[in-house]
């Protein structure tokens, strides 16, 4: 899976690593990675908090994935009874299970580095949702935003700025 191939760069792995490759310990972490990091402010200095353009940067440590994919907020409108979407709950925890323990939370990635194990689970949670609820001009809003604002930060990741 390549987690054994954890680096001890930046120092804050290392440091991480001491609690173990894979620990309960570092489930509050990641769950903050994955559902709550969010861009950060571009300021003029360190110690002011006004803020220079673009104004917003991605986070090196990744982003929450209602920042990256706001669309995925529809899958809290699932039907638990549906043996489809039982199961796709299912994957995405177990999938979740080694990301959440690992020691590292990845860096310099635009979002949550490890959402890649569970999204194909989260995308039938998705389209089971759309396809009950069909597909309105709110969720139509929310994909164009979605793509405006990963197109807005992208670019950050390298120092490149629109």
């Amino acid at each position: 899976t390549g987690y054994t191939y954890n680096t001890t760069w930046p120092p804050g792995v290392k440091e991480a690593v001491e609690y173990g490759l894979f620990s309960v310990s570092h489930i509050p972490g990641n769950l903050y990675f994955l559902l709550f990091e969010s861009p950060e402010a571009v300021r003029i200095s360190e110690v002011s908090y006004v803020l220079r353009p673009p104004f917003l940067r991605a986070s090196e440590w990744g982003m929450g994935i209602f920042y990256t994919s706001p669309i995925f907020l529809y899958i809290f409108a699932s039907d638990l009874k549906k043996k489809l979407t039982f199961s796709s709950l299912i994957g995405t925890i177990s999938g979740l299970i080694p990301s959440l323990t690992y020691a590292g939370v990845g860096v310099w990635q635009f979002g949550y580095r490890y959402a890649l194990d569970v999204y194909p689970f989260l995308l039938v949670l998705l389209c089971l949702v759309l396809v009950k609820k069909g597909v309105s001009l709110l969720t139509k809003m929310a994909i164009v935003y979605s793509i405006a604002f990963n197109l807005y930060l992208l670019g950050s990741i390298w120092g490149i700025y629109p």
